[in-house]
């Protein structure tokens, strides 16, 4: 849904830059529930060169914040890098040398996160064939 990608899209805007660490990436997966309708969310975003303590804040204050949207916050699951199969990814998120990548989203719905993306100014790398 649409609203999906905007809380996303908002959280992101209102946290601090991405790191880099052995864990290149957090995986946000969880329930939240939008005008009375739950939506399941998994999002990752990768550290593409900030430092580690700001990209692990970053990382909790995102799962954090879906707790707005739900009894408990969304899972959040530090990995080397973020999973593939994934259905788009913006790159230079917001400016910052991070890399959000999207999953489990419906085709209206990954559209819509492209153009959020699109219209901060990042790149949208479409989910490779």
């Amino acid at each position: 849904m649409k609203y999906a990608s905007l809380f996303l899209t908002l959280v992101f805007f209102h946290v601090l830059p991405a790191a880099a660490s052995t864990n290149r990436a957090c995986i946000i997966a969880g329930t939240i529930t939008i005008t009375s309708k739950p939506i399941e969310v998994m999002d990752c975003l990768q550290n593409d060169g900030e430092g580690d303590a700001l990209f692990k804040k970053t990382c909790s204050d995102i799962a954090m914040a879906g707790a707005a949207f739900s009894a408990k916050p969304p899972k959040l699951t530090y990995a080397p890098a973020c999973p593939a199969q994934h259905q788009g990814a913006c790159s230079t998120f917001f400016g910052k040398p991070m890399s959000s990548y999207y999953y489990k989203r419906s085709a209206a719905d990954i559209q819509e996160t492209r153009k959020s993306c699109e219209a901060m100014g990042a790149k949208w790398i479409p989910a490779p064939r």
